[in-house]
């Protein structure tokens, strides 16, 4: 037995579909299966060519075509009146007997024949319908294709011509159907009414950050590490998740008798006093400012910018002008506070004195330090009025001094310090442009995340941490064009804030995946990347591409290394002149392209990994992977315009999402207009019934 596209029996266990999982036997006197083994019959394709194997166990097929052969035997009767076909195969005589459930095969027809035009429209009647199609003629094959006959118009039942119908009743005279009078007709035009048919223009679909990449700070979502879920659960950092950390740095503050003491009124605490401090620091947001300043001068320590150093702690004094020459706040007191607030009490193998440095300050130990500062350099005054003046002064507008003018500018770190990091968020990141790119790359962004974070596993969980965040940036490139300041920068700013630093350790030092995308977000805004129109007057997609026909031309000036490459370097705060989205995605593109040349095209993790050589020229690949691979996009495929300005519309399932949104707000509209109507049915019935009452107590 045989069947169309099966495999060898003898080697593969039998033919596809069958229930046996007995190894077939080749039986004696049989070859194996051979190219001689395989017939092709009329009019050919894939399931009219048959291979044939000789196996034991008989084959259950579900195959249309089926065939069968058996070696002729001379005097044998059986094959005497069945008009097999006969072959020989080697020095055997085999009889085929074929079985098919194809109930016509498909032929060539031929050209299309040419239809005559009617002679006229008068000797053109219904009953004429088209002749065949052509005359039967065999074809090559000796075969006459079966040609189905011209499909048959309709019949003309009726009159669809008023004039006509009115000329029977003036005339008398039957006129055939689908037929105009043979006499002069008179033809009046009409216009008939067009009917337009209304339709409500559709609302633009609305970007809706709920259905974001970023949707995982407000709801959370299974992450690398932690939920995603923010402190604040929100999208940027609350108020309320201030006034908490604040609360939870006073307490343990207060938990120090060295702090303590400027609160004591004999043997207790003046609960007053330190209920106007809070409301204070609470006051022109000044707490927030505090919690800024801290994160800014901590990335300071490249490797672990989590907690202030001595080095941070006297450039920020320094800056601030709260260092003086010659006076009680000179660099040795300072000095000496940040010693002193550095100093644990308590039980030293607690869970939170193991997590509290013991060479650099934390949060709760820097708000310390100010208070103890502002005391002695204003002695005059309450420690509550103190530390407001002192901040006021020197850390909200630049303190007067011999060498600078009074009110004069900040400096560079202290006025990149004060800033709000939310502004970046709401102003810069969380656009629909910006979340509609990241989705493009979702799938890449998400296996390289999970890739790094499981590098390093703490405590057999996979993190994304400070070391895994500089490897990646390192293997992508991306540390030839900015500064590794720059990108710890770019960490700790990411970092959705944490009400407590001690116990949220673990959470405080990592990333989530949705704040990996905002630390890609932030390093692309502070590099200078090339416009699209300088793209454009160098004749490339990519920033290797810019580069590499940058050296071209500086070469072919003449002027080799003297000619200034573009700057990659922007300065944090600066006006911006592109949008987010289209920096992001130079960056992007880059990122991919320096980890296709890293991994050579494919970044593998346990079972799962992604495919990069299409982000490579094939130059590129050439030099790199050793030949150019097969891909369905290839790097010309990508356009920065497109990919950095998408819409709803643009990817399919957001724009499903977006679509169910409108709908349920229309619903929820809806909702409300019956629950108001019947509220004012209700009160209308009411004021009824207490009029009618009244009316019948007045009678």
């Amino acid at each position: 037995g045989g069947k169309n596209g099966s495999t060898n029996g003898a080697k593969k266990g039998g033919k596809r579909g069958s229930s046996t999982k007995t190894k077939p036997v080749v039986r004696a006197g049989l070859h194996k299966p051979t190219t001689d083994d395989m017939i092709v019959f009329e009019p050919g394709g894939t399931h009219n060519t048959i291979k044939f194997f000789a196996a034991e166990q008989p084959m259950k097929d579900q195959s249309r075509v089926r065939a069968f052969r058996f070696r002729h035997v001379e005097g044998s009767m059986v094959s005497k009146d069945m008009g097999l076909q006969h072959i020989q195969i080697g020095d055997q005589n085999y009889h085929l007997y074929l079985h098919s459930d194809v109930v016509a095969e498909l032929l060539e027809p031929g050209d299309l024949p040419v239809q005559q035009a009617p002679r006229s429209l008068l000797s053109t009647r219904y009953s004429e319908y088209l002749a065949e199609a052509r005359s039967g003629v065999k074809n090559d094959q000796g075969v006459i294709p079966m040609v189905p006959s011209a499909p048959r118009a309709p019949l003309i039942d009726r009159h669809y011509m008023k004039e006509t119908k009115s000329y029977e009743l003036i005339t008398g005279e039957f006129i055939e159907y689908g037929k105009l009078p043979g006499n002069n007709i008179k033809l009046f035009v009409r216009e008939e009414p067009k009917f337009v048919e209304q339709t409500e223009e559709e609302e633009p679909l609305v970007w809706h950050i709920d259905d974001s990449v970023f949707a995982p700070r407000k709801f959370g979502q299974g992450d690398v590490g932690n939920t995603g879920m923010s402190d604040s659960k929100d999208y940027v950092n609350s108020e309320r998740m201030y006034k908490r950390a604040l609360q939870v740095d006073w307490r343990r503050l207060m938990a120090l008798d060295r702090f303590a003491k400027f609160f004591k009124v004999g043997d207790g605490v003046d609960e007053e006093k330190v209920k106007v401090v809070l409301e204070s620091l609470k006051e022109n947001r000044r707490y927030a400012t505090i919690f800024s300043i801290f994160e800014y001068f901590c990335c300071f320590n490249l490797n672990q910018p989590f907690t202030m150093s001595l080095g941070a702690y006297n450039t920020l004094m320094k800056d601030a002008g709260v260092e003086e020459e010659r006076g009680d706040c000179d660099a040795a007191f300072l000095q000496k506070i940040f010693v002193t607030v550095n100093v644990e009490v308590g039980d030293r193998q607690s869970k939170e004195n193991k997590a509290n440095d013991d060479s650099s300050l934390m949060r709760h130990e820097f708000l310390e330090a100010l208070w103890r500062i502002a005391v002695v350099k204003y002695p005059g005054m309450d420690g509550g009025d103190a530390f407001v003046t002192m901040f006021e002064h020197h850390f909200r507008h630049r303190p007067p001094s011999t060498a600078m003018e009074v009110g004069g500018p900040m400096s560079v770190n202290l006025t990149i310090a004060t800033m709000d990091v939310d502004n970046f968020r709401k102003e810069r990141l969380y656009t629909e442009q910006v979340d509609l790119l990241l989705t493009k790359f979702q799938k890449e962004l998400n296996h390289m995340y999970k890739y790094y974070a499981s590098l390093n596993p703490q405590g057999g969980q996979a993190t994304f941490d400070l070391e895994e965040y500089v490897k990646l940036v390192t293997d992508t490139g991306l540390l030839q064009l900015t500064s590794r300041r720059d990108c710890t920068m770019c960490f700790v700013m990411s970092r959705m804030r944490r009400i407590d630093d001690l116990k949220s350790r673990h959470i405080l030092t990592t990333l989530t995946f949705v704040e990996f995308l905002e630390a890609l977000g932030r390093l692309a805004d502070t590099m200078s990347i090339p416009t699209e129109e300088e793209f454009a007057a160098m004749g490339a997609n990519t920033l290797a591409r810019y580069e590499a026909a940058h050296t071209r031309l500086a070469e072919e000036a003449g002027e080799g290394s003297r000619m200034k490459k573009p700057k990659r370097l922007s300065k944090t705060g600066m006006t911006k002149t592109q949008p987010l989205a289209s920096k992001l995605y130079v960056l992007l593109m880059h990122m991919m392209r320096g980890l296709a040349i890293h991994y050579k095209g494919r970044l593998t993790s346990g079972k799962d990994f992604i495919i990069l050589n299409h982000y490579l020229s094939p130059e590129e690949q050439i030099q790199y992977l050793g030949d150019v691979k097969e891909s369905k996009k290839n790097l010309d495929s990508f356009d920065r315009k497109k990919l950095s300005s998408l819409t709803l519309y643009e990817v399919p399932f957001r724009r499903a999402v977006a679509q169910q949104r409108r709908l349920e707000a229309a619903a929820n509209d809806i909702q409300k207009h019956v629950r108001g109507h019947l509220h004012r049915s209700n009160s209308m019935d009411l004021q009824g019934a207490a009029a009618a009452k009244a009316a019948k107590a007045a009678k």
